[in-house]
């Protein structure tokens, strides 16, 4: 049985009535729907049957809330590659999670999460066998029953690593090129994709493949499980003391019409409105769930596009002229089976203010603030490219090709998510400022836990660092594509 203080806040929250929260921050936590990890429920939990019987509703649905309308929500508004990907994508979940309890009567629903970091297949509610003609299976996924996501993209080490960033530009992918106010238009413009973004995101949405690899990805039922642990992430990440961004830019954007109610009628929502998870109608259980007040973070030297002044042979100086803090050098095709080295002039004088404080303690550790990041810039990936991941090894002095995410010079993996559709992140951002909008990515990297292993083992950083880049397909059947950046950038900040 529902409470009826449980029945009265749900019901508030399917309302939709987010830009005026429900109050659910003054009940009890108790009092608030729970998301509990899939894996933990059996196929006739109660939470799966209401998810199930949710989605077979909406699939058969004739009137303006249904499972494809659902769906145009992303394809017509989603943001990637930038700060406002993880607060969109919950206000995302928020919406059709009031839309499940609204049309099964269920206001206790709370959608299941997928650990995919302790889970490495498809949960099995989602095969194609769980029940009779299971509404949760879809038909166009090229991943098997028996495939399994690797440790390079969902793996201890780079969860460690992405939870380590204590900025939120970092950790929730950076603020779009230029951005100097809270029009719309900024909404889908490009910025930098953080590590969280990047690689489980991006290679998740990859491996699972047919219309998850697409921005159609919300017709697969499995989206918003995978997309409830990257909110998880976040939850966890500000629970453990990281900090949202201050930025008005980002707090006051507002997400105007994008979502609708139950019965059909739109809503906005500004980013906000979206810090805390209880007044949204949902909880953890990791503890009080609240954030600790926003810092006004300065911009990340790597969050411009900017061209960094270089020298002769790629050397570079920052985009200031100042030694030390920012360098550049072009970039080749990532080809598969032809790996691209480059090397960059920073050297151990310039890492050692991240690494040095390090000594004797773990080098992922939240409390250090200096990070060695680096950006691949501009990147040209066509449409099948979201096959195709791209291992990052950090001075090798061997064949990179041999190496694996264990490697102590493993660096990252990142991946492409609906690469080659005209510029989506782009699109209504900076063409409609009477700009030209821009079909590439930047993809951010934190070398500073392999430059840490690496130093510890007696391979200091020396007088220059060297990246070697190697294409694989992101799982077996696939076939890897080549890719182009334009550049690679490194700083210390």
């Amino acid at each position: 049985m529902v409470s009826r203080r449980t029945f009265l806040a749900t019901s508030t929250a399917a309302a939709g009535a987010l830009v005026a929260p429900a109050p659910f921050a003054d009940l009890a936590a108790q009092s608030v729907p729970r998301r509990r990890r899939i894996s933990e429920l059996s196929n006739t939990d109660p939470v799966v049957r209401t998810y199930r019987e949710g989605v077979r509703r909406l699939k058969a649905a004739s009137g303006p809330v249904n499972w494809n309308a659902i769906a145009k929500v992303h394809a017509d508004f989603c943001p990637h590659g930038n700060w406002y990907f993880v607060p969109w994508h919950r206000a995302y979940l928020v919406m059709v999670e009031n839309i499940i309890r609204d049309v099964t009567g269920d206001r206790s629903f709370a959608m299941p999460y997928w650990d995919w970091s302790s889970d490495r297949r498809i949960p099995e509610q989602f095969n194609r066998n769980a029940v009779a003609n299971n509404p949760l299976f879809e038909p166009s996924r090229t991943m098997t029953p028996q495939m399994a996501l690797p440790d390079a993209m969902v793996g201890p080490r780079v969860i460690s690593a992405i939870m380590a960033a204590s900025n939120f530009e970092v950790f929730g992918s950076s603020r779009p090129d230029g951005q100097d106010t809270t029009d719309a238009s900024w909404i889908r413009e490009a910025g930098t994709d953080g590590p969280l973004e990047s690689n489980p995101h991006n290679g998740v949405h990859g491996s699972i493949g047919g219309v998850m690899g697409t921005y159609d990805s919300p017709r697969d039922p499995v989206f918003w499980l995978h997309h409830c642990n990257i909110d998880r992430l976040w939850a966890q990440w500000n629970q453990d003391g990281n900090l949202n961004t201050g930025d008005e830019l980002w707090r006051d954007m507002l997400f105007e019409n994008h979502f609708f109610r139950p019965d059909g009628n739109r809503y906005s929502v500004s980013v906000r409105d979206l810090l805390e998870i209880l007044p949204l109608g949902y909880r953890y259980g990791l503890g009080n769930e609240r954030p600790r007040q926003p810092q006004r973070d300065p911009p990340l030297i790597l969050s411009s596009n900017q061209q960094t002044a270089r020298g002769s042979a790629g050397r570079g100086r920052s985009a200031s002229g100042t030694p030390g803090r920012r360098f550049s050098v072009d970039a080749t095709a990532i080809t598969p089976g032809r790996p691209l080295t480059v090397s960059l002039p920073v050297g151990d004088a310039d890492v050692r203010p991240a690494l040095g404080a390090r000594a004797g303690r773990s080098a992922s550790a939240s409390t250090d603030t200096k990070r060695v990041l680096a950006v691949v810039r501009d990147i040209k990936a066509p449409a099948e490219a979201v096959s195709t991941r791209i291992n990052v090894f950090i001075d090798t002095g061997e064949n990179a090709t041999t190496l694996t995410s264990s490697s102590p010079s493993f660096a990252g993996t990142f991946g492409f998510f609906g690469s080659g559709h005209g510029g989506h992140a782009g699109h209504g951002g900076r063409a409609a400022r009477g700009g030209e909008a821009r079909d590439t990515r930047s993809v951010l990297l934190d070398l500073t836990p392999a430059l840490s292993r690496l130093a510890a083992s007696g391979r200091p950083a020396g007088d220059k660092i060297s990246l070697t880049f190697v294409a694989e397909p992101v799982k077996a059947g696939d076939t890897a594509v080549a890719v182009q950046p334009g550049r690679v950038d490194i700083s210390v900040e």
